[in-house]
């Protein structure tokens, strides 16, 4: 008897399958290697440095990474740009990253389906602010106008998916949901 093929499920993937199927069958189930896209990587290294940020890492082998990528070609964006936005974030929410109080940091749950298949989720932060409320961040990074509305955020189901992993993990109820659009 062969082991069963466990497929690991994310968001991600729901949304390849809604946007496009056929390229969800070609990256999921069949499994074919692309190369990363150029507009996914600066985004996938944001992320890194505000992990390495709100875990106290030196970022600098991420920007170091970046202005490789960009002065290979890899990147059409100027070498310097990630650590000006990355700075430009900070600067931002520097009065409230002192009040906040992080328990969350791209925190990964995993849960087994009923058919041994894996549910993965990965929360960018969970944090209480400075009156206590227990908020879940997700920022979404893109290289073209900014775009989310607040029904955007209000109803969006990425978040709705996390509240229930959240709230068993910290035994409280979590009381507001934010997207960050970078």
């Amino acid at each position: 008897v062969m082991a069963k093929d466990i497929k690991r499920f994310s968001f991600s993937r729901f949304k390849t399958f809604q946007t496009c199927p056929r390229k969800h069958y070609y990256t999921y189930i069949e499994q074919i290697e692309t190369e990363e896209s150029a507009t996914t990587i600066p985004g996938k290294l944001f992320h890194k440095c505000l992990e390495y940020y709100l875990t106290d890492t030196d970022m600098t082998p991420v920007f170091e990474e970046f202005s490789s990528l960009c002065s290979k070609g890899k990147l059409e964006l100027e070498p310097d740009l990630l650590p000006y936005v990355v700075q430009k974030y900070l600067a931002y929410y520097s009065k409230e990253h002192d009040t906040e109080k992080t328990v969350m940091v791209e925190h990964e749950f995993e849960d087994t389906l009923e058919n041994e298949d894996k549910l993965v989720l990965i929360v960018d932060k969970g944090f209480y602010d400075k009156n206590d409320y227990l908020i879940i961040r997700d920022t979404k990074t893109t290289l073209n106008k900014l775009k989310y509305t607040q029904d955007d955020v209000m109803y969006n189901p990425q978040l709705y998916m996390y509240l229930p992993y959240v709230e068993n993990e910290l035994g409280a109820k979590v009381d507001a949901i934010e997207i960050d659009e970078v």
